[in-house]
């Protein structure tokens, strides 16, 4: 088996790996998250929200681990897109993290009792 083929099955079971955890944890989570933002609507939103942070971060996770050159045969091209992949994912992440930090901060200036979206 060649090394990009090895990375990606290990990097697609790492990921259903995380979505089977997702999977399991669906009800309760979303119920848990209906009843800690007071709202269906908001409780949805950060389920999905949740489900995306951590399978783009099991993605990351797996990327990260591809820095050495040698692994891939010193193929500059592979090693280039890879890093690339790795960068937007974090950037990704990121992004989603100011969102988050973003809302949070909106909901906490929210006068306590206001449920609107």
């Amino acid at each position: 088996m060649d090394v990009l083929r090895a990375f990606l099955i290990s990097t697609g079971l790492a990921t259903a790996l995380a979505a089977l955890c997702l999977t399991v944890l669906y009800r309760p989570f979303r119920t848990l998250l209906a009843e800690l933002c007071a709202s269906e609507s908001h409780g949805r939103f950060w389920h999905a929200f949740a489900w995306i942070a951590v399978l783009l971060t099991t993605l990351l996770a797996a990327f990260l681990q591809t820095r050495d050159p040698e692994l891939w045969g010193g193929s500059e091209a592979v090693r280039i897109a890879l890093s690339a992949f790795r960068s937007g994912l974090l950037g990704l992440l990121l992004a989603l993290g100011a969102v988050a930090l973003a809302l949070l901060v909106s909901i906490g200036q929210r006068p306590r009792g206001d449920t609107r979206a």
